[in-house]
């Protein structure tokens, strides 16, 4: 849908600015989005996050030339990871000031969504209420390796 917008931004760029022939995109055009909630894998892990990327897509790799059907699957869903992190890192860029300028996570003010207390309140959208039920700060800790998992 992202990408999408772009496509359609670009085009009413071109008719706007003199080139009126420019041709639309096939995509019918995506509703306006304000605002996206995304934690993206990097800003979870942050430091740590290439050298993942990196393990997973190796062992993915070293896995699917297996003739055991089990370790086969377990290479199929490493390299959907690889590539959902991926995909992930190119959402974050595409929302970002430099491309979209759709704010992003703007009830922790573009930080991390996450249980800052367990006496926040919910965050109200429209006529609904969203409760944060994690993660924790001290589950990112773990996963970022800065904490010992006991």
């Amino acid at each position: 849908m992202m990408d999408d917008e772009v496509d359609w931004r670009i085009h009413d760029y071109q008719v706007g600015n003199g080139n009126p022939g420019h041709k639309a995109p096939s995509s019918p055009r995506p509703p306006r989005v304000k605002a996206i909630w995304h934690n993206s894998f990097h800003d979870q892990i942050e430091k740590n996050a290439g050298e993942i990327e990196e393990m997973l897509a190796a062992s993915a790799a070293i896995l699917s030339g297996s003739e055991n059907p089990v370790i086969r699957a377990l290479a199929s869903a490493e390299n959907e990871l690889v590539t959902s992190v991926a995909e992930a890192i190119k959402l974050t860029l595409r929302v970002g000031p430099d491309q979209l300028g759709i704010k992003l996570n703007p009830p922790a003010k573009g930080k991390l969504i996450l249980v800052r207390s367990a006496t926040t309140p919910a965050i109200k959208v429209g006529g609904m209420r969203f409760h944060i039920i994690g993660p924790f700060s001290a589950e990112l800790k773990k996963l970022r390796g800065n904490e010992q998992v006991a």
